[in-house]
């Protein structure tokens, strides 16, 4: 073979494996450009539509309020100076909202933060019942807290009995009970989401519900709260409005006499809570005055439109008109 064209052919198959080779190489390269743009392509983001979320079964959601305030128990006694003193009724104190007569624990107030499940209804429902038909109640219910307030509009107030003996050998005169202020009054913002407890009835007890108000232990002192500095000294007042801490009821050796405290809220701001120590004034022989400390309690006073009141309807609560027929707000 000609050397010279044998040389040609050499050139022509390296030239032609160049060529081949450089068109794998931009094959290569093309796939690999064309994998990479898939990759970093942004995809579209479907439109998400929010699924329905389900109704929580109490409305209006409530408002932010402070701690609520447990209804006051005062079971402690004083025994001194020829006196025993404690309250009466196990040391609740009747602070109620509401044209009868309430639960001396004070309002039950429901929690309107949660939704409330037909287990937890069910709850409410017995232990409602037991209450009303005076059985053993079960543990109060999650959803429900008894919490002490009385409104500051007229005729609700607060009441509770002083039971004073004289345990000494010689009679004595009670001149006076007093009450006097030990803390600053503070504002009370809390917010009271009541229950109509003859919603929560069956069927035959709603007939008779609310109970009729058969009223109470005869009254003997009022007292009229209103802003003022620690140490402020409250006197009673009789039921016309006058001046009763010159009494003088004996109190015989080894008798029992019971007085009934009525606690109403007066002035600007009206919303207060109060936190109280009882003097007892006496008379004999001379004028003696003794404090009660181990019966200091609180009153708690709020606005009337701090209460609210909600009623079963079916298997939800619902914000009742006040006052209606057939209610039972406590």
């Amino acid at each position: 073979m000609d050397p010279k064209l044998s040389q040609a052919a050499r050139r022509l198959r390296i030239l032609t494996a160049i060529i081949s080779l450089m068109l794998i190489f931009t094959a290569c390269d093309n796939n690999h450009t064309s994998n990479r743009t898939m990759l970093l392509s942004p995809t579209v983001s479907p439109t998400l539509t929010p699924s329905p979320t389900a109704s929580p079964t109490l409305t209006p959601s409530p408002t932010a309020s402070p701690t609520l305030i447990p209804s006051p128990i005062v079971k402690n006694a004083f025994n001194g100076q020829g006196i025993h003193a404690q309250f009466s009724d196990d040391g609740l104190i009747h602070c109620t909202y509401g044209p009868y007569w309430g639960d001396p624990r004070g309002n039950l107030v429901l929690d309107t933060s949660q939704p409330i499940d037909s287990a937890e209804l069910r709850q409410m429902v017995n232990y409602v019942t037991a209450g009303v038909d005076n059985k053993p109640e079960p543990p109060t219910p999650s959803t429900l807290q008894w919490i002490q307030g009385i409104s500051d509009a007229p005729p609700y107030d607060c009441q509770v009995t002083l039971e004073i003996t004289n345990t000494s050998s010689r009679d004595i005169e009670l001149q006076s009970i007093n009450l006097k202020t030990t803390a600053t009054p503070q504002q009370n913002n809390t917010q009271y989401h009541l229950i109509d407890i003859c919603s929560l009835l069956p069927e035959p007890q709603k007939e008779t519900c609310p109970p009729s108000n058969s009223g109470g232990t005869p009254i003997n002192y009022f007292y009229y709260f209103k802003q003022a500095p620690i140490g402020t000294v409250f006197l009673p007042m009789t039921a016309d409005g006058l001046d009763a801490s010159m009494s003088q009821i004996p109190i015989y050796s080894h008798q029992l006499v019971a007085m009934t405290m009525v606690f109403s809220s007066q002035g600007n701001p009206s919303n207060l809570i109060y936190t109280l120590l009882p003097e007892l004034i006496l008379t004999g022989n001379e004028t003696s005055k003794i404090e009660l400390s181990e019966l200091s309690f609180q009153l708690s006073f709020a606005h009337e439109k701090q209460f609210s009141c909600y009623t079963l309807l079916g298997d939800r609560f619902v914000l009742a008109d006040q006052g209606g027929s057939g209610q039972w707000c406590v």
